[in-house]
């Protein structure tokens, strides 16, 4: 994705940190596509937001005019997912009293259980076609029933692939996550408990050999 930052979020080039959040923040209600906004023109916001405020990539992109695509779309994309998690937690009444950081982590660890559930389910089919592939032929000329399930067997490797791409957003998410703390107000009347509630939850995705592997 080529795109100028600037531009994207309509700031001039000498534009403050201050301005470019709020420039962010007031584009990012009404481009949200939950809002009606184009996914595409939503993942650029993100991307023009993730570079700008980084003093050190908005710098690389003065001095080159380019931007580290495969990195960067990726970081803006997955910085979106926790930004579509977080909006649902900040308008709780009860949000300072909860683990918001623990939260995201075990939301977010559970989209991801679940990206590997779809990939593996679709890796099975994958399979399973390939080998009832060979079982067809035809008697007289082409073979348009395996030429049928050679297409399907495509359109499903595609699927795994986009899949495996959305994996790789929320696996940078929760890294980005990793490094968050947030600072829980204990219930009135209540001590504070040692360990939070969404832990055991998240333990399991944070613990996991297949972070990194899957």
């Amino acid at each position: 994705m080529t795109i100028d930052p600037y531009a994207v979020l309509g700031v001039p080039r000498d534009a403050t940190a201050e301005a470019i959040k709020a420039a962010y923040r007031t584009k990012a209600k009404s481009q949200h596509p939950d809002g009606g906004g184009s996914p595409e023109a939503f993942q650029a916001l993100g991307l023009a937001h993730h570079v700008l405020s980084d003093p050190d990539k908005r710098r690389h992109y003065d001095e080159t005019g380019s931007i580290d695509d495969a990195v960067d779309r990726t970081r803006a994309t997955a910085l979106q997912m926790i930004h579509g998690v977080l909006g649902g937690l900040l308008v709780m009444e009860n949000a300072a009293f909860i683990d918001l950081v623990q939260e995201m982590r075990s939301q977010i660890g559970g989209q991801l259980r679940d990206m590997w559930d779809r990939r593996a389910k679709a890796e099975r089919g994958i399979a399973r076609a390939a080998a009832l592939r060979k079982r067809f032929s035809a008697k007289a000329g082409a073979d348009l029933i395996g030429e049928l399930i050679e297409a399907e067997i495509e359109g499903a490797r595609d699927g795994v692939k986009q899949v495996g791409a959305q994996i790789e957003v929320a696996e940078v998410a929760l890294q980005i996550l990793a490094d968050a703390n947030f600072a829980v107000e204990p219930m009135p009347g209540y001590a504070r408990p040692t360990t939070s509630i969404y832990q055991s939850g998240l333990g399991g995705v944070l613990g996991s050999s297949a972070l990194g592997g899957r």
